[in-house]
């Protein structure tokens, strides 16, 4: 049957839409296909009510907003109901450091070289059809391009908060001991580190000396000095936050095998992990020349 056919309704008369089968059958397959009323009632010059009432009589439910958004912008809204894996626990360190998360709604902006990360986090989530934004920040005078994801998931906020990763965390975070696994906490230290941390080095008297740093509120920080066993640094208070760091190269070595233990791509930024292997290249060499 020709389009302008099928799209032609009749009336009976008393004004009400005599549907065909092949027109019921094109209304459904439109619906499942956009799941947009008002572009089928278009299309046949007609009002989404009767659209409406031409599903219902074919037994198909009529989605929400929510729903149909859910179904084009797909994720895995449970995806931090439960942190029982490395992937998991580095995102939720990861999101502690550098997420926001506000009235539902989730995001995350890097710096526009760490494109590749946010990619990663796309999948994680799978959360692969929302879109990337490039903002651009303004500071000093001067413009920084960003990489940024944002989508709004009440479950996963939901979630996120239940974890302590709750909106305007910046003064309220701690280390959370109860909401993963003690085999899961160098994955979420590792996340925190790549979210809000460093990892370099300086040259010093012919030496060059590596270091890493944290910076997060005094309590997250204090559980981080504990696991890595650490307890004793002093914390330096920057107003809002605070931050310390470790250095010594022999200490170090076994410091970032706990961190990276069990790592890989997918859940590590890549050029800190490049650091650490570029750390892992001067020991080696160093042992090598002793």
């Amino acid at each position: 049957m020709e389009t302008q056919i099928l799209l032609k309704l009749k009336y009976d008369n008393s004004g009400r839409i005599i549907w065909s089968q092949d027109q019921l059958d094109y209304v459904v397959k439109k619906y499942y296909k956009t799941y947009s009323t008002p572009l089928i009632a278009k299309e046949f010059n007609t009002t989404r009510t009767s659209i409406r009432r031409a599903l219902r009589k074919q037994g198909v439910k009529i989605l929400s907003l929510s729903e149909i958004h859910h179904l084009r912008y797909p994720k895995d809204s449970s995806f931090f109901k439960e942190i029982n894996t490395p992937q998991k626990a580095y995102w939720l360190g990861f999101l502690y450091a550098d997420g926001n998360i506000s009235n539902d709604e989730i995001s995350l902006a890097l710096q526009i070289s760490d494109e590749s990360h946010i990619k990663k986090f796309q999948r994680a989530i799978g959360a692969i059809n929302n879109k990337i934004q490039y903002p651009i920040t303004h500071r000093n005078n001067k413009d920084f391009p960003q990489v940024k994801i944002s989508f709004r998931d009440k479950q996963m906020a939901k979630d996120l908060a239940d974890k302590g990763c709750i909106p305007n965390k910046t003064l309220k975070l701690n280390f959370p001991y109860d909401k993963l696994p003690e085999e899961l906490y160098s994955h979420f230290i590792r996340g925190v580190m790549d979210g809000d941390g460093n990892l370099g080095w300086s040259n010093y008297n012919l030496k060059t000396n590596f270091h890493i740093g944290f910076t997060g509120t005094e309590e997250l920080l204090k559980g981080i000095k504990e696991i890595l066993k650490k307890p004793e640094l002093k914390m330096e208070n920057r107003g809002k936050v605070f931050y310390f760091s470790i250095s010594g190269n022999q200490q170090l070595l076994k410091i970032l095998a706990y961190i990276y233990k069990d790592s890989y791509d997918e859940i590590e930024l890549t050029r800190k992990r490049e650091k650490y292997n570029e750390f892992l290249e001067y020991m080696e060499n160093k042992n090598y020349g002793n």
